[in-house]
């Protein structure tokens, strides 16, 4: 005869304060998602308007339409003329540079959540992460060679948050929600990447290719503040809980009050094919999307002659 271990049943919204506050966390950590995208894919298009039409570097300019593409409504197109004269390879460099940092904190970034609390590495990534997008225009403005150390520090930066939103969320969610609730965190990431090269593109005509570092790193920072005053490592440390959910999900993932993180199993995840497996199987994934992702902009307006507003 086996034996069954139940899940407890989640309390009436009305006992939770009608809204529970594990959604209010997971939502600000959807936002973090978001915000984590605009900061580090708006580069790939703004360069389209940062670049001159034309450079005086040594590299062969073919002016034809190779795809035999027009932009549909040529009268009403923009012609942007950048301010800069990188080659395509520099181009791909700055715009590539990002993950050379970012490769690198994935993992540590969860160690560090795991000691020091999701809550801290997650804010700390994205506020640090705005402050060096700031930076951007300066640097582009400065040398490219200071462009892509700053993108660098952005990759290191942002390659924490991942992990650390896995942290907060095995912290809040119970086991019969962790399936949706990471969804929704993580969704952010698809809505961050649909809405910013759009946004990208108001805010240009507008306020030129500068605004596209400012206005979203200002918006990251008051998202940060929002989530150091509202978010805590642990339902228990959460000042506007109720009683119920407390109890729910301490029920559902046991009370963690003195669980300390267990030393790091080095050896033993370096010799695992499964690990190993995930690591390739990730890979591949991110270089197939990032690499879209990166050149997209770039083709539209190289290949498919198309302006930044279409």
């Amino acid at each position: 005869m086996s034996s069954k271990v139940e899940c407890p049943k989640a309390p009436p919204w009305k006992d939770q304060g009608y809204f529970p506050k594990r959604y209010v966390v997971v939502i600000l950590l959807h936002l973090g998602f978001l915000f984590n995208y605009m900061l580090r894919v708006s580069i790939n298009f703004s360069i389209v308007t940062m670049v001159k039409g034309t450079n005086t570097t040594n590299e062969t300019i073919i002016d034809i339409d190779v795809c035999d593409f027009e932009d549909l409504d040529d009268s009403d197109s923009q012609d942007y003329e950048g301010d800069f004269e990188w080659s395509e390879w520099t181009q791909g460099l700055i715009t590539g540079s990002f993950y050379w940092g970012y490769m690198w904190t994935n993992i540590p970034g969860g160690r560090l959540a795991e000691l020091y609390g999701g809550r801290l590495i997650l804010g700390m990534a994205l506020a640090s992460a705005s402050v060096f997008s700031l930076l951007i225009p300066i640097a582009a403005n400065t040398h490219y060679i200071l462009l892509i150390a700053i993108r660098v520090i952005l990759g290191l930066c942002t390659g924490m948050t991942y992990p650390a939103g896995h942290a907060i969320i095995s912290s809040w969610a119970p086991p019969q929600d962790s399936s949706w609730l990471t969804g929704l965190a993580h969704i952010g990431a698809e809505v961050g990447t649909i809405i910013t090269f759009p946004l990208c593109a108001v805010l240009i005509n507008f306020w030129g290719w500068q605004s596209t570092f400012y206005v979203p790193a200002v918006l990251t920072l008051i998202w940060c503040c929002v989530w150091f005053l509202v978010v805590s490592d642990a339902p228990r440390n959460y000042r506007w809980m109720s009683e119920p959910e407390l109890d729910y999900i301490t029920k559902s993932l046991g009370d963690r009050k003195h669980h300390k993180s267990p030393p790091l199993p080095l050896k033993s995840i370096l010799t695992s094919m499964p690990f190993w497996a995930i690591v390739v199987a990730g890979w591949g994934d991110s270089w197939g999307f990032f690499t879209l992702l990166t050149d997209l902009p770039l083709y539209m307006k190289k290949i498919l002659k198309q302006d930044i507003n279409s």
